[in-house]
């Protein structure tokens, strides 16, 4: 972050906000050009500053509003199991976020399920009966509190 600009720090706050600002909205807010705007952010892009643009749905709204945690630990620390794991996990589509992570648990994730049947199911699928998990713990969502995507950026 520190070869980025007050401009290009501005930029990318106001658009992890909300992406779909035009180029003329986010100049105005900005004080640079709409051209110059659309110039940033196709940099930003270009460098992999700004990764991906995404459209966040609302989990009840696409079916999925159950939020469950999962800590798995798994049973030895080999790095064979971690990436055999880890594959699993980023095809499995209830899997939002999976995080390979220090503590007691290796692996920590989050799934997004329509019942709680669903999170059987999947916990079935992956978790009972596989040699690699040791042991796993679920935590279910009672309330979202707070969820954001964007990335705290100093702007000065």
């Amino acid at each position: 972050m520190s070869d980025l600009d007050r401009f290009d720090r501005h930029l990318l706050t106001l658009v992890q906000d909300d992406a779909t600002q035009t180029s003329e909205a986010l100049a105005a807010k900005v004080g640079l050009s709409a051209a110059a705007c659309r110039r940033r952010l196709q940099a930003l892009r270009h460098r992999g500053v700004i990764d991906r643009e995404v459209a966040i749905l609302a989990p009840a709204a696409a079916g999925n509003p159950i939020s469950v945690i999962v800590l798995v630990s798994l049973e030895r620390d080999q790095r064979e199991i971690l990436e055999s794991f880890a594959q699993t996990m980023k095809a499995a589509p209830e899997v939002q976020q999976c995080w390979y992570v220090t503590g007691a648990a290796d692996i920590v994730m989050v799934l997004s399920v329509a019942d709680m049947g669903g999170y059987e199911a999947f916990s079935s699928r992956h978790f009972l009966g596989n040699p690699s998990v040791k042991r796993f713990e679920t935590m279910i969502s009672m309330r979202r509190l707070k969820f954001t995507t964007a990335l705290p950026i100093p702007l000065a």
